[in-house]
């Protein structure tokens, strides 16, 4: 067994990251959402809905920031380069992992950027008609987490 150095440790904090970060996003759309649902009324659900994903986006983001650069670290050690990468159906497996985070990532961008804040801020105007843009939230939100589903499938073909 290898010491706790190197690309274990790599290794480790890039699950620790994907734990955080994909957990985290399971909760809220499985637990916290529907757990509100029905028991607040709608500005104050957004409201707090609001508050808990911008406390999340902090700790979504770090993983982010730990997932990206251990993940070519991971891949390097691999033996994968740009030149190489699809000429291996591990290669190819990875790609594939690749375009799903960079999807992941570009969602969760307009999510916490763009059309969360924007439905945050809407739901506190008195008569505000935002349907439409909790409609596109939550489908972005599912959208989001079904990518994550298929990159741990991914994980799951590429560790086996």
């Amino acid at each position: 067994m290898r010491a706790l150095t190197g690309i274990v440790l790599v290794r480790w904090l890039h699950l620790m990251a994907a734990v955080t970060w994909m957990g985290g996003m399971l909760f809220l759309v499985l637990v916290i959402v529907p757990a509100l649902r029905g028991r607040l009324e709608p500005g104050q659900r957004m409201e707090l809905v609001g508050q808990v994903g911008k406390r999340f986006s902090y700790v979504g983001w770090g993983a982010v920031a730990v997932l990206v650069p251990s993940g070519v670290l991971l891949a390097m050690d691999r033996g994968m380069t740009w030149d190489n990468l699809l000429s291996t159906s591990y290669g190819i497996v990875l790609s594939i992992k690749i375009a799903l985070v960079a999807g992941m990532i570009a969602l969760s961008y307009l999510h916490d950027f763009v059309l969360g804040p924007r439905l945050v801020e809407l739901s506190s105007a008195p008569g505000a008609d935002t349907e439409g843009l909790q409609n596109r939230v939550r489908v972005l939100s599912r959208t989001n987490v079904l990518l994550g589903i298929l990159v741990l499938l991914c994980v799951a073909i590429l560790t086996s």
